[in-house]
C-alpha cells in the first residue's frame, strides 16, 4: 500500500505547485528501489519505520502487492519518461523478468499461463487472485510506451487465462481466487475452493481487456468483455435497479445474491466496460492519459530532462 499513492501525490504537486507531496512519494519509491529484492520482486509487507522488506514474506501480484508493480511503469510514463524516473522503468523491467522466472507457470492439461505466488518468498503456490488480472493490461500499456515485445506476448497469454476463469464457471463469472493444476495427470486446469467462490464485481479483467483492445485492436477482447458483461447482467442485477455481489459463481441456479455492491463496480468496472465498448479511441487516448489503480484518469506530463 505504501507504493500505491505515488501517481496521486505527484499529480497533486503538479497542480498545486507544492513539491512536498511529490518529494514524499519519491522518497518511498527510492527506498523500495534500493531494497534487497528477489530478482525485482518484493514481499507484500515492508517495515514502515525502517523501510526494510519483510524477508521471507509472501511474494504476490495479488492482494497487497499488485499496485506496487502497476505503479512502477505508470510513474515512469506519468513523468513523460524523464531521465530522473528511469530507475522506475528499470524496476519494472527487473520485476517482470522476476515474474517470468519465479511466478509464471503453465496449467495442465491445456497449458494456460498463470501467475502464482511465492509463500515465504520461496515456495511456489499455484494460487491466482482475480486482482492479478491487472497484469495483462499493465504489460500491454508498458509495451505501448516502449517496453519489450515479449511483454505483450505474455499479456496476451495471461489475458486468455483471466478470461477462462470466467468461462469455466457455471455463471460465467470468475471467483475471487482460482487455483491451477500443474500435474501432468490433471483433468481440469483450474479448481476453486469453497471459500473462494464469491464474485464482488472486481474490475481487473475488464480493465485489462480494455488495454488489450486499445493496444492490439483485436476485437476478440471486446467480444470477451461482452460475454462477461452479459453474465453480470444475468446473475448480479437486481430489481428495481442496481447490482450486487454473489456468493457462489459455480452455482447458476442459486448464486447467492448478497445485499452489497462494492463502490468499484461503478467507479472502475463499469467505466472500463464503457471504454472497452467505445469505438472512440480519442476518448482518453493512452498516449496522453494513464489511469491510477482506482481508474481515475491522470494526464501524462511533457518530457523533462
Amino acid at each position: 500500500q505504501v507504493s500505491s499513492v505515488q501517481l496521486e501525490l505527484r499529480e497533486l504537486s503538479r497542480l498545486t505547485g507544492r513539491p512536498e507531496f511529490a518529494d514524499a512519494a519519491d522518497r518511498i519509491s527510492r527506498v523500495l528501489h534500493s531494497a534487497d529484492k528477489k530478482d525485482g520482486l518484493v514481499p507484500i509487507y515492508v517495515n514502515s519505520v525502517t523501510g526494510r522488506l519483510h524477508n521471507g514474506g509472501t511474494v504476490s501480484l495479488g492482494a497487497r502487492g499488485d499496485s506496487y508493480y502497476e505503479y512502477l511503469i505508470k510513474q515512469f510514463v506519468q513523468a513523460g519518461k524523464s531521465r530522473s524516473f528511469e530507475y522506475l522503468r528499470d524496476d519494472w523491467l527487473a520485476a517482470m523478468d522476476g515474474v517470468a522466472k519465479h511466478l509464471v507457470r503453465e496449467s495442465q492439461p491445456h497449458r494456460f499461463k498463470f501467475v502464482g505466488e511465492l509463500l515465504g518468498g520461496t515456495t511456489f503456490s499455484p494460487k491466482m487472485d482475480h486482482l492479478v488480472c491487472f497484469l495483462p493490461g499493465a504489460l500491454a500499456y508498458g509495451f505501448l510506451h516502449g517496453m519489450p515485445r515479449e511483454h505483450l506476448r505474455l499479456a496476451e497469454q495471461l489475458m486468455r487465462t483471466c478470461y477462462i476463469t470466467y468461462t469455466t464457471t457455471a455463471t460465467g463469472l470468475a471467483p475471487e481466487i482460482t487455483h491451477f493444476n500443474t500435474d501432468a495427470a490433471s483433468v481440469a486446469d483450474t479448481y476453486v475452493k469453497p471459500l473462494d467462490r464469491h464474485n464482488i464485481q472486481r474490475p481487473e479483467t475488464v480493465e485489462s481487456l480494455f488495454y488489450m483492445w486499445r493496444v492490439t485492436g483485436d476485437r476478440k477482447y471486446q467480444d470477451w468483455g461482452w460475454a462477461i458483461f452479459q453474465a453480470f447482467e444475468k446473475y448480479t442485477k437486481v430489481q428495481p435497479a442496481g447490482y450486487v455481489s454473489i456468493s457462489d459463481v459455480t452455482n447458476a441456479r442459486n448464486p447467492g445474491k448478497r445485499t452489497k455492491c462494492e463502490s468499484f463496480w461503478f467507479a472502475e468496472t463499469l467505466k472500463y466496460f464503457f471504454l472497452l465498448f467505445s469505438e472512440d479511441n480519442d476518448l482518453l487516448p493512452l498516449d496522453k492519459w494513464l489511469f491510477n489503480t482506482e481508474a481515475h484518469p491522470l494526464p501524462i506530463w511533457p518530457r523533462q530532462p
